[in-house]
């Protein structure tokens, strides 16, 4: 974003909300058909996504640093696994932290933007 009073660009740290699962059948044409009739909506789940990456960034809108968050398939024995990739360094990481990490923080915290990542 432009700040046209300091004539600077301004990294947007603001809350963006995101689901864990997202059924797009709303969304297809089926849903809204160009010719108003609608048609029955498939119900073989082809329309459910869930989330499995989530790119953050550190830094300012100058410049920063990215890393990913990545959700590695299911294992039969112990489930999906999310990780945080960071450059060399990937650790496991828990999909609870998620919101709090994608979270750019409260432009009032001078330390916000130094360690925000969104």
């Amino acid at each position: 974003e432009f700040d046209y009073d300091t004539m600077q660009k301004v990294k947007v740290n603001d809350l963006c909300e995101f689901p864990m699962k997202l059924n797009m059948a709303p969304y297809t044409r089926q849903a809204s058909p160009e010719d108003g009739d609608s048609q029955e909506m498939p119900a073989d789940g082809s329309s459910d996504y869930a989330l499995c990456g989530v790119v953050l960034h550190s830094g300012t809108a100058d410049s920063g640093h990215y890393s990913s968050l990545v959700k590695v398939a299911d294992d039969p024995e112990r489930g999906a696994q999310w990780y945080e990739f960071n450059d060399t360094v990937v650790t496991p990481f828990t999909e609870e932290d998620i919101p709090q990490e994608a979270f750019g923080g409260h432009p009032d915290d001078p330390n916000a933007f130094a360690r925000s990542r969104n």
